[in-house]
């Protein structure tokens, strides 16, 4: 009886540890470009999480934030490729969510034109700026606003 617990009470505290706050996600997200670690955990908890549009979009948000932390060109491009995905994915499940719209504008704002993803900006420029009063985040409000400056 006492092995059951002991291995429920484990398998407990690793699902536990992998789940992650939305604040904690939404907080790093401004901070994981120029901090590798938290990139990768970031996309290490993400990664597990993917069936909320939602996560993944900010797991497509850090993927395209990590392709700046390979030295690697052919590393840089499919890793940001796969957070382009990641991206565009998740809007195709939820079109409606500002903060979707959010992440592929700071992505495409922050993109080099070199790689072609700035299709939306306007677009979504404008929807960040009609609709920001409806996001309930202010870490969220805070970085738009920093964003559209």
């Amino acid at each position: 009886m006492k092995f059951i617990f002991c291995l429920l009470f484990f398998f407990c505290t690793i699902i536990a540890s992998a789940q992650i706050n939305l604040d904690e996600i939404r907080s790093n997200y401004t901070i994981a470009l120029f901090e590798k670690s938290i990139c990768i955990k970031m996309i290490k908890v993400l990664s597990t999480q993917k069936s909320q549009a939602i996560y993944l979009g900010y797991l497509g948000g850090f993927q395209t934030m990590m392709a700046k932390h390979y030295s690697n060109p052919f590393s840089k491009l499919k890793t940001f490729n796969q957070g382009k995905v990641n991206i565009e994915s998740a809007i195709l499940k939820d079109n409606d969510d500002v903060e979707l719209k959010y992440i592929r504008y700071s992505v495409q704002k922050n993109a080099p034109l070199i790689l072609g993803y700035h299709d939306n900006l306007e677009m979504d420029r404008k929807c960040l700026e009609e609709n920001k009063c409806k996001i309930k985040s202010n870490i969220v409000v805070k970085n738009i606003n920093q964003l559209l400056k």
